[in-house]
């Protein structure tokens, strides 16, 4: 969408966000879902580590894209979009968290964890035995990051 000379590749993505938004603002659907299909995954896969349910990802990662629709007006570009939804992803992400851990409710994140999926799927690049060291190793990553408090789990997810 933005094509200018001399600017870095992060300065393009954030032109073409800015612009994006500022679309969106007007009332340019396309614009926002756009910007939805530009960030939808690596919003989910911060839900999905945060709250390590893929279920629960997808339903936080479209509540924070709606609730961020219904708040565009309001967006006054003080930090990037990606930034603001970002960061309603991080605190739905840990609401959620709590709330389970409230009504007493456990998560199997067992060896089908579907973050283990995703970041398998990502980096194994069809290879399959490349994939199964992956698996295995993933799965200790996970279990270790798992045993963490939330409160470090969090900054290492976030790092």
């Amino acid at each position: 969408m933005v094509q200018a000379q001399g600017m870095t590749n992060a300065e393009r993505e954030a032109a073409t966000a800015n612009a994006l938004v500022a679309a969106a603002k007007t009332g340019d659907r396309r614009a926002f879902e756009a910007l939805v299909v530009r960030y939808r995954k690596r919003i989910f896969a911060l839900a999905l580590h945060i709250t390590g349910s893929a279920s629960e990802a997808d339903d936080i990662a479209q509540d924070v894209f709606l609730k961020a629709y219904r708040a565009l007006a309001g967006f006054e570009g003080r930090s990037q979009f990606f930034t603001w939804v970002y960061r309603m992803t991080v605190n739905r992400s840990l609401n959620a968290r709590r709330d389970r851990a409230r009504r007493g409710e456990v998560l199997d994140t067992g060896i089908d964890d579907a973050r283990l999926e995703l970041a398998v799927a990502v980096d194994a690049r069809s290879n399959p035995g490349h994939e199964t060291e992956l698996r295995q190793q993933y799965a200790r990553l996970l279990r270790a990051l798992d045993s963490l408090p939330v409160d470090m789990r969090t900054t290492v997810i976030l790092v």
